[in-house]
Order: structure tokens, then C-alpha cells, then sequence
């Protein structure tokens, strides 16, 4: 790709990809209807541009129209589409059931980085489609999840959409966090042996039997 130099990682969304430099920063390119490149426009770009004031960023990750990454103060910082809070900056949200005539809601989205609200010390990190989740504390970690939640994948137990992060109580010892479409899986254990997930589970993608779960369900037979 022109013009990007010693990436250290790379992700991508929908229709935009981001790279993760060296030296702290990061470059977006491609679709930007959103400002999911994070360079202060709407403009797409078929070349790599830097994010605005994102310095010694850590993790990237790229959702459907947004991007989040973790910050050198453990912060996590978004941009982009945020329909359902996925910047988690706490953003009126649009009414869960709208009816015809009701105004249209404001556009919330953002072209730079916004920080999450109730986030601190992340160190791990990613993007589903409409929601993201982040590993947060020490060696006991726990998760903490934002954006769309119409099938429990936040995990915080309800259906209810937040703009904000909400911790999930009920599992800790958490190493690695991984955010689909409408569900969310972690590593959890001393060791890391265990996984669970939460939400959706119309096609067995939860790792058990049963309905969609609003908590976190041990995956059976690992």
C-alpha cells in the first residue's frame, strides 16, 4: 500500500482497512462516510492517512463503519459510525422503537477519536459490527462491552443498547476478548483454558445448547 511504512498491525471493517505503526500511530484508508478513517473528514481516501491525535496507540481494531484502538494511558478511543453508541462516549442513542414522524435523530458519528467513557486500563481489545468489547484490569481481568446490544452481546444481562461501557460481573480471569456479529466470546481461567460467549446463538456460535444468552455461557467440550 503507497505511502504506509513499518505497520505493526493491521485490521479492517466493512469497506476500510487500518494499520497500526510502529511508532504509535495509525493510518485508515478506503470508505469514510462515517469518519471511520479518523483524519478529520468524510472523504474516502484509496491511500493511508493518519488518524487524528492518536499517539502510541497499542490495539486497533475496525468494526463494520467505526474503528476503536487502545491508548498509551490504557484509554480506548473510537471513530466513525456510532447509530448504536459503538464509540461509547456516551451519545443520546435513537429511540429503540421509533414511529413514523418522529424527527430525525442527530447524526452522532465522529471523524476524529472520541474516548470511551468508564474505560480504564485496557489491554485488549475488539470490534464486532455494532458493539466492541475491551479487556480492562490486571491479571484478574474483566470485560466491559458498548454499543448495540439487541441480542445480549454486551453481556451486562439485558437487550438494552448503551453509549457507554458496562462491565460484565459475572466472569474474570479474562485474556483474550473476541466481538462477531451479534455475539462475543473470551478466554477465561487462571491459564486460559475456558472460554465463554454470549448473545445470539441461532446457529450454535455460542459453544452450547440452548437460546441466545445475556451473560457469559461456558463453551462446552474444550
Amino acid at each position: 500500500v503507497a505511502l504506509f511504512t513499518l505497520g505493526t498491525s493491521i485490521t479492517a471493517g466493512s469497506s476500510h482497512t487500518c494499520a497500526l505503526r510502529s511508532n504509535g500511530t495509525a493510518q485508515c484508508w478506503g470508505d469514510n462516510t462515517n469518519g471511520q478513517l479518523g483524519n478529520g473528514t468524510r472523504a474516502a481516501s484509496n491511500v493511508p492517512t493518519t488518524v487524528t491525535g492518536l499517539v502510541n496507540a497499542h490495539r486497533i481494531s475496525a468494526a463494520s463503519a467505526s474503528t476503536c484502538a487502545i491508548t498509551s494511558a490504557r484509554a480506548v478511543n473510537c471513530w466513525g459510525d456510532n447509530t448504536f453508541g459503538q464509540l461509547g462516549n456516551g451519545a443520546a442513542l435513537p429511540p429503540a422503537n421509533p414511529q413514523p414522524g418522529d424527527p430525525q435523530p442527530p447524526d452522532t458519528s465522529s471523524a476524529v477519536p472520541v474516548a470511551v467513557l468508564n474505560v480504564g486500563g485496557a489491554w485488549a481489545l475488539d470490534a464486532g459490527p455494532d458493539h466492541a468489547c475491551a479487556v480492562v484490569g490486571g491479571a484478574t481481568g474483566s470485560v466491559t462491552c458498548w454499543g448495540r446490544n439487541t441480542d445480549g452481546q454486551l453481556g451486562d444481562g439485558t437487550t438494552t443498547t448503551r453509549s457507554t461501557a458496562a462491565v460484565i460481573g459475572t466472569i474474570a480471569n479474562v485474556g483474550l476478548i473476541g466481538a462477531g456479529g451479534s455475539m462475543s466470546c473470551a478466554t477465561t481461567g487462571p491459564t486460559g483454558s475456558g472460554v465463554a460467549c454470549w448473545g445470539a446463538n441461532g446457529s450454535g456460535q455460542l459453544g452450547s445448547a440452548g437460546g441466545s444468552s445475556l451473560v457469559p455461557r461456558a463453551v462446552t467440550g474444550l
